[in-house]
């Protein structure tokens, strides 16, 4: 995850950037921290397909979710589209 963070559109949560700190694992939790925009999120995605493919895990869908606080309704619509779920 931390190589995809090097990608040119990806954005740090602001509260993330200084620290660089993009996930936190507890367990067999992973959270993810970014900002809220179309490119991040396609490369979080990308993030995720590889390690599935090396790991040979998947996300599990039905307990997975995007939080976008403090954010507009238009910001919202534009991030679950491009998660295309």
């Amino acid at each position: 995850m931390q190589s995809f963070s090097t990608h040119l559109d990806f954005k740090y949560h602001p509260h993330c950037k200084q620290l660089h700190l993009t996930y936190l694992i507890f367990a067999n939790d992973l959270i993810l921290f970014y900002k809220a925009d179309a490119p991040t999120i396609h490369i979080i995605i990308s993030a995720l397909t590889v390690f599935s493919q090396c790991a040979g895990l998947e996300e599990n869908l039905q307990k997975s979710q995007l939080v976008l606080g403090g954010r507009s309704p238009t910001l919202h619509t534009q991030c679950l589209q491009a998660t295309c779920y």
